[in-house]
């Protein structure tokens, strides 16, 4: 029985010491801050990246003699006022370039489709946010793509040779992202598009923010179930905050100030390292 006891408590010992030694090594081993079933969607302009567009205008405007002037007066004659403003005006909507595009298609207008495109294409990288993807990235965190920029002209960014794009673009899951896109509208015209109907037929049944179909269809497209992953969303207007709220998932508005940024994701359990 004396041996027995022994025997016992040596094996109690060694477990114990097993349990000090082994199971915070293996901890250590996991993503840092990392907490299970959140995802992220992001929107892309004024958070992510900035427009650089009247530097764009201005190339595609007073380039070299090989771009002739009919061909500058195709891009916008056929335009009415407001259709031109909205090409350079400073407050376009970003979701107008589907509709202008299109527009321009329509009517076999080659030049206004690459002034257009030329345009959308010129941005450029906000480092620090760029930093933050990179961190919630390496972090395990899933990031996704929800944003009101026209679909080609995400295709045409992310296929860029810019290395900074390159490496932004590689932090997200890019199989299914939720742009705006021509061939995806509701069936019936919303109601408070009337105005920007100017633009195009199509600009009253895009799927765009803030419309809550938005968000809706981005969980679907991804087989996102709300029940088991948390959604976090990142947008630089308080009313696509608002839509996204409505259909349950969160929401984090970006101010431009990345410290605040962090602040308000700390509120949300995410911890950046």
């Amino acid at each position: 029985m004396k041996q027995l006891s022994i025997n016992y408590w040596t094996r109690i010992i060694f477990l114990a010491l097993s349990v000090v030694v082994f199971v915070p090594h293996t901890y250590a081993t996991a993503p840092a801050n990392k907490e299970k079933n959140v995802v992220f969607m992001f929107d892309l302009n004024d958070v992510f990246l900035r427009k650089t567009k009247k530097e764009a205008l201005k190339r595609a405007l007073f380039r070299p003699c090989d771009w002739p002037l009919r061909q500058i007066g195709s891009s916008i004659w056929g335009l009415s006022c407001k259709q031109f403003w909205a090409i350079i005006g400073t407050k376009r909507d970003k979701h107008t370039t589907t509709c202008l595009i299109q527009t321009a298609q329509d009517e076999g207008n080659i030049a206004l489709v690459n002034l257009l495109n030329d345009m959308e294409l010129h941005v450029e990288t906000i480092d620090e946010m760029v930093d933050v993807a990179r961190k919630l990235h390496e972090q395990g965190y899933t990031l996704y793509i929800g944003s009101n920029i026209a679909k080609q002209t995400l295709d045409a960014l992310t296929k860029s040779d810019d290395q900074k794009l390159k490496a932004f673009f590689s932090y997200f899951d890019l199989s299914n992202p939720q742009v705006c896109d021509a061939h995806n509208k509701h069936p019936v015209d919303m109601p408070d598009e009337k105005e920007r109907r100017i633009l195009h037929p199509l600009a009253g049944k895009l799927i765009k923010k803030p419309h809550t179909k938005f968000f809706e269809q981005f969980l679907q497209r991804n087989k996102i179930d709300l029940s088991k992953t948390r959604v976090i969303f990142v947008d630089d207007k308080q009313a696509n905050i608002d839509a996204a709220q409505k259909a349950d998932l969160e929401g984090i508005l970006f101010t431009g100030n990345v410290k605040e940024f962090e602040s308000d994701m700390a509120k949300h359990g995410i911890i950046m390292s």
